[in-house]
């Protein structure tokens, strides 16, 4: 679990994942590197399910790319205006299809793996600022949150038909969002709303909600494997908390200096550990 900080018991795991990784540095030694014009702004990565693909969500260049693993070598590529400001990109269970959140084109799109072909897209002011995707564990659904008009939708896969669709006020901005592993919940965050919401699949009912200066700027969220928990990084009280689901009760929490900015959380496949990102630290850490 995460523990609270006592005394430095958090930095002494920091210390030695890094002791670890000073020791065997070929866990991180370079495989393969892309750079240039043609990744300018690259934003939102994902590997496809069988780990032959890695796709690429290039912001700035307004492009979606798929390389193969580990050579990074091209295997197709779309760009151009309905791609403006590429923001996530997310590989469906199966491998076969790949969806994308364009920001300032207002759209969001499926497309075949590898060839990159449209399946089918939606778009408009009812997509304004699509900034996160996620797929549902059996690929039957995809979620949107819209960070612009504060609104998450479920729509059908491959169609994109919608499902359910909710618009809250309390959220000013939805940033992100993420099924549980049984899919029966969706994980919604508002940085603006300070609140972190748990909705059912598929209608989007409220079941639980977190709210206040704990959650200042709430933004990374992640399930542990096994779905009791759920983990939030809020970007302005640098904060990590831990939570059960579905009733978000507190399990445990780290704030401070440490995590200034803390915007990306993401569990090991064991649950074992928490990986965090702070975005104003310069820092990644890892906790148990």
């Amino acid at each position: 679990m995460l523990y609270p900080p006592q005394g430095d018991s958090v930095r002494e795991v920091v210390r030695e994942v890094i002791r670890y990784f000073t020791i065997y540095p070929v866990y991180l030694q370079r495989v393969a590197r892309v750079s240039g014009d043609d990744w300018d702004g690259a934003w939102g990565v994902a590997f496809s399910p069988d780990g032959k693909y890695l796709a690429v969500a290039s912001g700035v260049a307004d492009a979606v790319e798929i390389m193969s693993v580990p050579s990074l070598e091209r295997v197709s590529r779309v760009s151009g205006d309905d791609w403006d400001n590429v923001k996530k990109v997310a590989f469906s269970p199966d491998g076969n299809y790949l969806a994308v959140a364009c920001y300032f084109s207002y759209a969001v799109e499926i497309m075949t793996v590898p060839d990159l072909t449209r399946v089918s897209r939606v778009s408009g002011d009812d997509y304004t600022h699509a900034n996160d995707i996620a797929f549902s564990p059996d690929g039957n659904y995809l979620a949107v949150a819209c960070y612009g008009i504060s609104t998450v939708e479920i729509m059908t896969v491959p169609d994109l038909q919608r499902v359910s669709r909710v618009s809250d006020a309390d959220w000013i901005y939805a940033a992100e969002v993420a099924f549980s592993p049984d899919g029966k919940y969706l994980a919604v965050t508002s940085p603006g709303g300070d609140l972190v919401d748990l909705l059912t699949v598929p209608d989007l009912q409220r079941v639980a909600r977190v709210s206040g200066a704990d959650w200042d700027g709430a933004w990374g969220v992640t399930f542990s494997p096994d779905g009791k928990y759920l983990a939030v990084a809020s970007l302005m009280s640098d904060a990590v908390e831990v939570m059960t689901v579905p009733d978000l009760q507190r399990v445990a929490r780290v704030s401070g200096a440490d995590w200034d900015g803390t915007r990306n959380v993401a569990f090991s496949p064991d649950g074992k550990y928490l990986a965090v990102t702070s975005q104003y630290a310069d820092a990644f850490e890892l906790m148990v």
